[in-house]
């Protein structure tokens, strides 16, 4: 599968949650100077940082938590194995779903070249797919 595609199954971690906790075929989206939702209503992060590349055993429960807490997304801090243990594909997919089951936008943040301005630095997110 081309990096094209799997970028492209990936993408429904951007889709939103709706009211009745399904997601919506429209997801995000921007109308003028507003982030909407699938329903067209403004939508606003309400989050936070989950260091899921340090505390990986944690992950799964600290979704449940921030949920329950009433956010609406997670930041999930990734690490590509530059400077922290690599996070896997199969990590990553876990809690992709696990963030859905539990009604949250999932954010990925690969934590290794936060600030970085080199465009190579992004290549780990098509690297775990392949």
């Amino acid at each position: 599968m081309s990096h094209a595609a799997n970028a492209h199954n990936g993408m429904r971690l951007c889709k939103s949650v709706a009211k009745d906790n399904t997601l919506s075929k429209q997801g995000l989206h921007v109308s003028g100077n507003k982030l909407l939702d699938g329903n067209g209503e403004e939508f606003i992060f309400r989050g936070v940082n989950l260091p899921h590349a340090w505390f990986v055993d944690k992950t799964e429960s600290s979704i449940k938590d921030i949920a329950s807490l009433g956010a609406n997304s997670a930041r999930i801090v990734l690490a590509c194995g530059h400077l922290y243990p690599k996070s896997s594909y199969d990590q990553v997919e876990r809690i992709i779903n696990w963030c859905e089951n539990e009604g949250l936008i999932c954010v990925l943040e690969l934590h290794d070249f936060t600030g970085s301005d080199n465009p190579n630095d992004i290549t780990y997110f098509f690297k775990i797919l392949e």
